[in-house]
């Protein structure tokens, strides 16, 4: 897919998403860590995670809540390794019929999820703004040529990028450890300059909706500062300034070649 013009594609699957060769913030973040990884990674792509799997369905709970129940399909509890288990259990992979298998666990956190988001008062607020979900955007960077691509999980009414995050601890403080930990800022420059590349316009802000992974699912909304986002920005053309000169060298550098003196960390 040539971006040589800024595209937004709406309704794509993630298989075709994540297929491309256009780089998106996770690529950036490989990048980071070490060129090879990179490239190791994008000639050997591996089969989606269950920590993937289970980001989708959180992502389907909160984002379009109505849709859930229709797209899930509770497994039976059968004994798969006798014969009759077995015949259960194929006959009731054809009655799923692409939906995706659940247990009755799952769909219950799920569920809980979902609630706990959309009570919330300002969660449920910025969800209720919600003007599309998942829109696919390629825009080719102008400072280096390289094709990229980002997926906003929502974009709402006053031009806001909306992000779910699950976490461990929602609390500020430790979220915010988290947008560090994960270059969460790195993406929100990125995907608020793809925004600005497909609709000729820079978002209102970015916004992370952080639920916890357990019970009760504590949510929050956080709004990132603008020098966090200049701060993502300078570190996302360093990573495509470096992903330019492996591609126009074909070097792709690892970890350092020569030893390498440490001290301990600051809060040692």
């Amino acid at each position: 897919m040539s971006t040589n013009q800024p595209q937004t594609i709406r309704g794509m699957s993630n298989e075709e998403y994540h297929a491309l060769p256009s780089v998106s913030k996770s690529g950036l973040d490989l990048i980071r860590k070490a060129p090879a990884l990179y490239k190791w990674t994008r000639d050997n792509p591996a089969e989606p995670t269950e920590a993937m799997r289970w980001g989708t369905l959180v992502h389907t709970a909160i984002l379009e809540p109505d849709t859930l129940e229709e797209r899930t399909i509770i497994a039976p509890v059968v004994d798969r390794r006798t014969t009759q288990g077995k015949a259960d259990w194929a006959a009731f992979q054809i009655e799923a019929k692409g939906r995706e298998i659940v247990t009755a666990d799952e769909i219950d956190d799920l569920r809980a999820t979902r609630d706990a988001v959309w009570t919330h008062p300002a969660t449920s607020k910025a969800l209720g703004m919600i003007r599309e979900v998942e829109t696919s955007i390629f825009w080719q960077d102008e400072r280096t040529g390289i094709e990229c691509r980002c997926r906003p999980d929502a974009i709402m009414t006053n031009g806001t990028i909306l992000d779910v995050k699950t976490t461990k601890d929602a609390r500020p403080d430790e979220f915010a450890k988290s947008i560090a930990n994960y270059r969460y800022h790195v993406q929100a420059a990125f995907y608020a300059d793809g925004f600005k590349a497909a609709f000729g316009e820079p978002p209102r802000g970015f916004a992370f909706l952080a639920v916890e992974k357990t019970r009760p699912f504590l949510c929050a909304l956080y709004v990132l500062d603008a020098k966090a986002v200049l701060r993502g920005r300078s570190e996302y053309e360093a990573d495509l300034d470096v992903l330019k000169r492996c591609r126009e060298t074909d070097t792709w550098p690892g970890l350092p070649d020569a030893p390498v003196i440490l001290d301990l960390p600051k809060w040692a």
